[in-house]
């Protein structure tokens, strides 16, 4: 191969890559969804040191109904007492799109202490680390397949 060949050949695979990333936004824009990128704790440490993907979920808010469909790991679910505003702009009961960014309101009540015996050491609550932390596409990429 000619030095003409390979770098057309990198060219390629480079193109390759760029349409098949920007394939999600682009169809997701078009059908109406919004998704979403979770992360989950990967350690059992008191704090989550690191990260792991999770299964990306998708979200589909239609605004005339004032629901929001879920789908997660193959299977579908509506999501209750929802207001929406458009696809990016709606808030259900564990979950908020604020201009297409995803968060769970699920932790926001949960407290961690450290354990002691007979209970636990007080002194040391504070808000827990939620379970499912949503991250941009990019980074969830980066963690899924570089594991960074």
């Amino acid at each position: 191969m000619t030095d003409e060949e390979v770098g057309n050949l990198v060219l390629f695979g480079i193109a390759v890559l760029v349409i098949a990333l920007a394939y999600g936004p682009v169809s997701d824009k078009l059908a109406g969804r919004l998704t979403a990128y979770p992360t989950v704790c990967a350690d059992r440490s008191e704090r989550c040191e690191k990260r792991r993907a999770a299964d990306p979920i998708v979200f589909a808010a239609i605004r005339e109904r004032q629901t929001v469909m879920m789908k997660r790991e193959g299977a579908f679910s509506q999501l209750v007492g929802c207001v929406v505003v458009d696809r990016l702009n709606w808030e259900c009961g564990e979950y908020r799109a604020d201009d297409g960014a995803v968060s769970s309101l699920g932790a926001t009540d949960q407290w961690w202490a450290s354990p002691m015996r007979g209970g636990f050491d007080l002194s040391t609550a504070r808000p827990a680390e939620p379970d499912e932390v949503f991250v941009s596409r990019w980074r969830w990429y980066a963690l899924k397949y570089l594991r960074i």
